[in-house]
């Protein structure tokens, strides 16, 4: 496994066939879980291309309704775009947009940006409350921290299915995504997705049976 060192509860790669808590909105056919061209490590990723603006969605249960759960990520930025969402929980408790310079987080208020390039690499790990304060936190892949972190107020609201991917504007190109891990037990923030002995820092271990 790519995350040996700390429990979580769901682990993503996309090397095989998608498991039974994923599912599709595709009408269009621009989204594809098993993608050659999107991997951050290993040899496939999930790749969504908007294809002249046409959207579509990975879904991702979580096996239950949650009041805070953490996520990580890699994400490959597109190139050319204006506002995509990539990121929502099912009741849009929380977005996550890249725009054509910066990732901004959504709830019942907004973010501060954080400076993003793209078509670049990023790992992003989400700290979700609801009803509460929820945080964003972005690296780069030499690992170091990306801005600072992004802070909302979420919404009341059931926290039970991740989006990724979505809607756009101004017809970006091809956004990616690789290695999705969640912890829906404790909730431990943040997930990061490389091992490291720096003082403080989480590091995946096992999947929970």
């Amino acid at each position: 496994m790519a995350f040996p060192d700390y429990d979580y509860d769901i682990y993503e790669d996309f090397e095989n066939a998608l498991g039974g808590e994923w599912s599709e909105t595709d009408p269009n056919n621009v989204v594809d879980g098993q993608s050659t061209d999107a991997e951050y490590r290993g040899s496939q990723g999930a790749k969504h291309d908007w294809n002249g603006g046409n959207a579509g969605s990975l879904h991702l249960a979580l096996g239950g309704t949650y009041a805070n759960f953490s996520i990580g990520f890699w994400f490959k930025t597109p190139a050319n775009t204006n506002g995509i969402i990539m990121f929502q929980d099912a009741a849009e408790n929380c977005r996550l947009y890249y725009y054509d310079s910066y990732f901004r987080f959504r709830g019942s208020d907004w973010s501060i940006n954080i400076n993003a390039t793209q078509n670049t690499w990023y790992w992003v790990t989400i700290d979700m409350v609801r009803n509460g304060t929820s945080t964003i936190r972005v690296y780069d892949t030499n690992h170091d921290q990306v801005g600072s972190d992004g802070t909302i107020l979420s919404y009341d609201a059931a926290m039970s299915v991740v989006d990724f991917f979505g809607g756009a504007d101004d017809n970006p190109t091809a956004a990616y995504l690789d290695e999705v891990v969640v912890d829906t037990t404790d909730a431990t923030w943040p997930l990061l997705g490389w091992e490291t002995s720096a003082g403080g820092i989480v590091v995946l271990r096992r999947r929970r049976m």
